[in-house]
């Protein structure tokens, strides 16, 4: 992998795991898979790759953008909603009264 696609990986995974809250860990995936993302921007700039050097670039991006996917969709999980118990802690969302585990 090239080093600016390791330095997105590392980046992404950095911020994932800091997000305090769903709010931050959706701000990441926009930043990385929404219309103008990084991850967005490397696929659609392929075709302006060398011929000669398309198809590994394609294969790198295409490995980093499973890894993303998988690493961006995987949390829903570790994220608990509650309504007015200890929202200081990390990973606790609070949304109107519903108590449940998304």
């Amino acid at each position: 992998m090239t080093d600016d696609l390791e330095a997105l990986k590392t980046e992404t995974d950095g911020a994932l795991a800091e997000a305090a809250d769903l709010r931050e860990w959706d701000a990441v995936r926009i930043a990385v898979l929404g219309r103008n993302g990084k991850l967005t921007t490397l696929l659609r700039d392929l075709g302006k790759t060398p011929s000669e050097q398309r198809r590994e670039r394609g294969v790198a991006v295409n490995r980093l953008k499973d890894h993303l996917t998988s690493a961006i969709e995987a949390p829903v999980d570790g994220f608990v909603i509650v309504s007015g118990a200890d929202t200081h802690a990390k990973n606790i969302v609070t949304l109107g009264t519903t108590d449940r585990l998304l």
